[in-house]
């Protein structure tokens, strides 16, 4: 699952990177896409700690 969420990250990371420059050789639209990209991305981990802090404290093994 780690190496899927990986690979996963970097794909949308790479999506959204050439989806904002189009493929242009421009440095000023690159900067502006990896500004883009570090903003899509803080965003995602900060709503990943946010939903972590939702998991339960321990595990209930003795249920059932």
């Amino acid at each position: 699952m780690i190496h899927l969420g990986i690979a996963l990250g970097i794909a949308l990371t790479a999506l959204v990177c050439f989806a904002t420059t189009a493929g242009s050789p421009d440095a000023g639209l690159n900067r502006d896409a990896f500004i883009t990209v570090l903003w899509w991305a803080g965003a995602l981990l900060a709503l990943m700690w946010a939903l972590m802090l939702c998991l339960p404290k321990r595990a209930n093994y003795g249920a059932g």
